[in-house]
């Protein structure tokens, strides 16, 4: 189960708000993984997909603005949210070809559980870093 803390704020309040979401929507994903329809875990997966694709997209936008212009490792971190969309996608291929036993369910979860915490903790918080250095640096040209 994901859990979001104060300790995995990146100090951008819409950014929080999404991982706060993105915890959620995992958790709705785990919740139906076992025993469900594979309709059900179909549309979970799609959800789950759809809501991290556009948390990507935000945090993009940050990146591709004014603010993000410091943050010299956005090519970087565009490049593993792709490779995690990449691999999302292929688990879900294996789901889809009858892969819901309880070692793929296992395997999907901490793959999710650990890529969240490890991810916010390192190339998230750079970026908040870089945009709230940029606004202190405003503040100070004001």
């Amino acid at each position: 189960m994901l859990k979001w803390s104060p300790d995995l704020s990146v100090g951008v309040p819409e950014i929080d708000d999404q991982h706060k979401l993105l915890a959620d929507r995992a958790n709705l994903l785990f919740e139906k993984l076992p025993g469900s329809s594979p309709e059900l875990v179909l549309d979970a997966f799609s959800f789950f997909e759809s809501f991290i694709a556009t948390h990507f997209e935000t945090e993009a936008s940050y990146m591709d603005s004014p603010a993000g212009a410091a943050y010299k490792n956005a090519p970087s971190h565009k490049a593993i949210h792709e490779r995690f969309l990449n691999e999302f996608r292929e688990y879900r291929q294996e789901m889809e070809q009858g892969a819901t036993d309880q070692y793929f369910v296992f395997e999907l979860t901490r793959w999710i559980t650990d890529w969240y915490t490890e991810h916010i903790n390192t190339v998230d918080k750079e970026l908040g870093e870089a945009l709230r250095a940029f606004e202190t640096s405003k503040k100070r040209q004001r």
